[in-house]
């Protein structure tokens, strides 16, 4: 009998929480190739395999994909402290402070370029071509760290009461090449690409590097803006940024339209009841999405205007896609249509090779596609932008069911993922990844790109979010944490009928709000203490706050420039109430569960970590939170819970 094997609680512990990642979908199931090269290996060694071996395998494939950013130093870190706690809210918020700046909204050229994939022979090796785009890809980082740098070093912000400038907050993009190959294989596969953008602040979502690389690409794509969360700015925001679109980019024949992706199911009964959400998309914007598709593929059959100019080229152009597309077909009994499975591609390029005009074709000044390109004889549209713009949840809402995995969380999808709308139309759903643009890390977050469990710096987010929207009154805090001055008693004589009556200023209190106060008076509101001091969690009130902007629980929205919106001392805050409401749904980081956030938390400034206890939250969230608005995100959490009841059964 052989000896039987110790097996400790700590890998016990890691065992189960890789079983628990690879439920959610964290982490890759692993293979039997994998578990049989696992098995090889660990014979020549002194055990054998364990179910952690395999996990952890798996786990360093998956973990190839995760987004890399780069830190913030931490003389910023202690500067942005500072500034929370010392600099004053201007109250009221300026005019023109809900006009995003033209600075980042009509600005052409930043300097700034998105990676292009090295070119390639079909002689060379996997690791040549590897190696190329690894060696181009360190230069674009090089190149554009140092663009940055010079960005930030000639804009200095001023030290409110000193004379002393802080660097300003530094700018995040993607910097893990694994990520930007998932890119570049979806623009390769794809005739027409939607690119997703958030309705709250859509120049942000579509910088020049990004619009650069798609003019770039040869055979010309086809562009198409949607809107998203056009539920949570209302119409006449929406309509204000899409004939701004139209008007910047129309010119280039990339068409706008808007999108929503989740309707109202039914209100919960009982304690912790949330609202309930299904994937859904209105029939006028999906008639909208049908036309932008249709316009963009007749675009698709229509030779280049190089090619028109020369009859010898035009003789022997063909176009890439297949030229009779079954329209008709999107959103038909999407509830009950089974999987749809594609026509015999082997067969499909058996009859193309045979085609005698496609066998005589030739790349003519990059204007038509390479015959490998000519191949797919169906329609494919890819959806490509920066995280949690609704990639995912617009493929459910077409489906009109959970097909994709998508959550509240940026960066939810890992890899490329093919799905096929009808038999001749194929959707490609692209990983998130930030791309590079000169906008400072505050309005990254405040736009839900890069997830709030892994910034430190939520003071700063916290500050330039109270510069732009009156937070003490979005969350009701209490007034009493401000430190009144202490009244001098007039000693002086007076005359009878001569004394002034003594008022006091209640304007003065308004003016000294401080971002630390708003998260210590939130702190104190919801009776959030720190474990052993007994002192207001400032920095769990800052997490919580942040989520509920972020997350659409608290309506928002930028103008675009040239526009009139309503000056009433709100700044971006929309003070209105969405359809949907409920209070239970305002959890702070319900998403989040201990095993997500306990490997990627970031400790705060005082030392402490962000707490991100499901259970506590949901009792805590009894309390109503200043006229909360729900957004279609919780949905997303019901989606997870219910395929994960279905993986336990």
């Amino acid at each position: 009998m052989p000896r039987r094997i110790p097996f400790s609680g700590k890998k016990r512990k890691v065992q189960l929480r890789d079983k628990r990642a690879i439920k959610r979908g964290d982490l890759l199931e692993p293979t039997a190739e994998v578990y049989s090269k696992i098995t090889k290996k660990k014979l020549k060694g002194r055990r054998p395999a364990t179910d952690s071996d395999f996990a952890l395998a798996a786990a360093k494939r998956t973990r190839m994909l995760l987004s890399s950013f780069l830190k913030p130093s931490p003389q910023f870190l202690e500067a942005s402290k500072k500034a929370a706690f010392t600099e004053i809210l201007e109250r009221p918020i300026p005019q023109g402070s809900s006009i995003l700046s033209p600075s980042i909204c009509e600005v052409s050229d930043q300097g700034l370029t998105c990676p292009h994939r090295p070119k390639w022979r079909y002689g060379m090796t996997k690791n040549e071509v590897e190696k190329n785009e690894e060696g181009s890809f360190a230069k674009w980082i090089a190149q554009t760290d140092e663009t940055i740098n010079a960005w930030r070093q000639a804009n200095l912000v001023p030290v409110q009461g000193s004379s002393e400038s802080i660097l300003p907050a530094p700018t995040y993009y993607e910097r893990n090449i694994e990520v930007w190959r998932q890119f570049w294989r979806v623009c390769e596969l794809s005739s027409i690409l939607m690119l997703l953008l958030d309705a709250r602040c859509p120049p942000l979502h579509y910088p020049p590097s990004l619009d650069a690389y798609i003019k770039s690409l040869r055979p010309a794509r086809q562009v198409i803006l949607v809107l998203t969360k056009i539920d949570i700015v209302g119409e006449e925001c929406t309509t204000a940024w899409s004939t701004w679109l139209k008007n910047r980019y129309g010119d280039s024949g990339i068409q706008v339209i808007g999108a929503q992706s989740y309707e109202l199911v039914s209100y919960g009964e009982g304690q912790g009841s949330r609202v309930k959400y299904q994937p859904h998309m209105p029939t006028k914007l999906r008639d909208d999405l049908r036309e932008a598709l249709k316009t963009a593929h007749a675009a698709l059959l229509e030779p280049p205007s190089k090619v028109k100019e020369d009859p010898e080229k035009l003789a022997n152009w063909r176009p890439a896609v297949r030229a009779q597309v079954d329209w008709e077909a999107i959103g038909q009994d999407i509830h009950n249509t089974p999987a749809i499975v594609p026509a015999n591609h082997e067969e499909e390029k058996e009859e193309l090779s045979n085609d005698p005009d496609t066998a005589t074709f030739k790349d003519v000044d990059g204007d038509a596609p390479p015959k490998e390109y000519m191949q797919d004889k169906f329609l494919t549209v890819g959806l490509i932008g920066q995280p949690n713009v609704g990639k995912s949840s617009l493929l459910n809402a077409l489906f009109g069911e959970h097909k994709v995995k998508a959550s509240r969380t940026p960066g939810k999808t890992k890899h490329f993922q093919t799905l096929f709308l009808t038999p001749e139309i194929r959707l490609v759903d692209c990983p998130g990844l930030v791309l590079p643009a000169l906008v400072p890390m505050e309005l990254q977050v405040l736009s839900d790109v890069l997830p709030i469990a892994q910034i430190p710096a939520l003071p700063a987010c916290v500050r330039y979010v109270g510069g732009i929207m009156p937070i003490e009154d979005v969350f009701e805090v209490d007034e009493s944490v401000l430190e009144v001055e202490e009244v001098v008693e007039d000693k002086r004589t007076w005359r009878e009928g001569m004394k002034p009556a003594v008022k006091p200023d209640l304007s003065a209190k308004k003016q000294k709000w401080t971002a630390f106060h708003v998260m210590t008076a939130y702190a104190i509101k919801r009776g959030w203490m720190t474990a052993r001091t007994a002192r207001p969690d400032s920095t769990r009130a800052g997490d919580a706050m942040m989520r509920s902007i972020v997350e659409g629980h608290v309506p928002w929205a930028f103008w675009p420039p040239g526009s009139e919106p309503p000056e009433d001392g709100r700044g971006i805050w929309l003070r209105r109430e969405l359809l949907h409401r409920y209070e239970d749904d305002v959890s702070s980081s319900e998403e989040e569960t201990e095993d997500e956030t306990s490997e990627h938390d970031l400790p705060s400034d005082d030392g402490s970590s962000v707490e991100t206890n499901e259970g506590e939250e949901e009792e805590e969230e009894e309390e109503e939170v200043a006229k909360p608005t729900v957004g279609r995100f919780a949905a997303l959490g019901i989606a997870d819970e219910r395929e994960g009841d279905g993986e336990n059964e």
